[in-house]
């Protein structure tokens, strides 16, 4: 399964260094097209919070319909509400390992 990760340039440079495939837009029909190429290749999709924001509609019908999907949405870093974006933690949380 590949792994990738969608989001601002800041997010998806923990996932470029994993070697991950990444992807930025902020344009959201953009995105949801990028989203469903991703779905249909069984990837594991790290979302950023500012663009599931950005595609919240089509972001929970594609969670209802597309039953093989597995997307899992992270704290953005350029989001106000997250004072300190802590990589450690996300990756651990990626990796599926206790912090």
């Amino acid at each position: 399964m590949r792994i990738v990760g969608i989001g601002e340039e800041e997010f998806c440079k923990i996932f470029k260094f994993l070697g991950a495939d990444t992807f930025t837009s902020e344009d959201p029909k953009k995105i949801v097209e990028y989203l469903y190429q991703q779905i249909k290749k069984d990837a594991l999709i790290l979302l950023s919070s500012k663009i599931s924001t950005l595609i919240e509609e089509e972001l929970k019908e594609i969670k209802t319909t597309e039953k093989g999907a597995v997307i899992m949405e992270l704290p953005s870093p350029s989001v106000e509400e997250y004072e300190e974006f802590d990589a450690k933690k996300v990756l651990y949380s990626v990796l599926g390992m206790k912090f």
